[in-house]
C-alpha cells in the first residue's frame, strides 16, 4: 500500500493535480490510501513533554489514524505547496506531531515503528527559482530521518502559483506520472 499525503490546504490546487498525476502513473494493482490533510482535525504540537514519558501524544485527534496508515504503508508520498520557502502549516503540524517517534528513536534508544521503506516528495511553489525549495526539502528529510524513512526522490516545480498554473509546463504532469510509475516498480505484485 502507498500513503499519498496531500497537504494543501487548497483543494484541486496544483500539487493535488501533481499528486493525482504521480498516482496515476501506478498500476492498478497497486493500493492507494489517500489522506488530505486540510480535511482532518489536528492540534499542532506545544512541547508539553508528555510524550517524553509515554511515546505517545496528549492530543487524541486525527493524526493517530493517519500514523496507523503509515505503519502498514510500503513507501510515502507528500505533495505540498511552498509558503514562505517552507511546507504549509498542515503539513508542518503533522510532521510537529511525529515527536513521540524522536523520543522513542533519540532519548529513549529504541528502534522506531516499523514504518515505511521509501519516500517521494512533490513541491510547487510561486517563486522561480530553486533555491525556493530548499528549506521544505530540509524539513522532509529531517523528518523521515526521524522515522527511518529513506528519502526516494523529489521533484520540484518553481513558479507555480494560481490554482492549475501547473497545466502551464506541458511536460510537467507527464514527468510527474513516468516517477510515480517508476517509484512503485518495487512494489508491483507485493501489496
Amino acid at each position: 500500500m502507498i500513503l499519498a499525503v496531500y497537504s494543501s490546504p487548497r483543494q484541486g490546487g496544483n500539487t493535488d493535480i501533481l499528486m493525482d498525476s504521480f498516482l496515476a502513473g501506478m498500476p492498478d494493482e497497486i493500493t492507494v490510501k489517500k489522506v488530505m490533510l486540510r480535511t482532518l482535525e489536528l492540534q499542532p504540537c506545544i512541547a508539553c513533554g508528555s510524550c517524553e514519558k509515554d511515546e505517545v501524544c496528549i492530543f487524541q485527534d486525527d493524526i493517530w489514524s493517519i500514523y496507523e496508515k503509515l505503519e502498514k504503508a510500503k513507501a510515502l508520498v507528500i505533495a505540498s505547496p511552498i509558503y514562505f520557502a517552507n511546507v504549509p502549516a498542515q503539513l508542518k503540524t503533522f510532521i510537529d506531531r511525529a515527536q513521540p517517534f524522536w523520543v522513542r528513536k533519540y532519548l529513549n534508544h529504541k528502534e522506531n515503528m516499523p514504518l515505511t521503506e521509501r519516500a517521494f516528495f512533490l513541491a510547487a511553489g510561486a517563486i522561480d527559482t530553486d533555491k525556493y525549495f530548499k528549506n521544505a526539502r530540509l524539513v522532509i528529510k529531517t523528518f523521515l530521518i526521524n522515522l527511518d524513512i529513506t528519502y526516494s526522490d523529489g521533484l520540484f516545480f518553481p513558479g507555480v502559483d494560481d490554482k492549475g498554473d501547473i497545466y502551464r509546463d506541458e511536460k510537467a504532469l507527464k514527468r510527474v506520472q513516468e516517477a510515480g510509475r517508476m517509484f512503485v516498480r518495487p512494489y508491483i505484485n507485493c501489496t
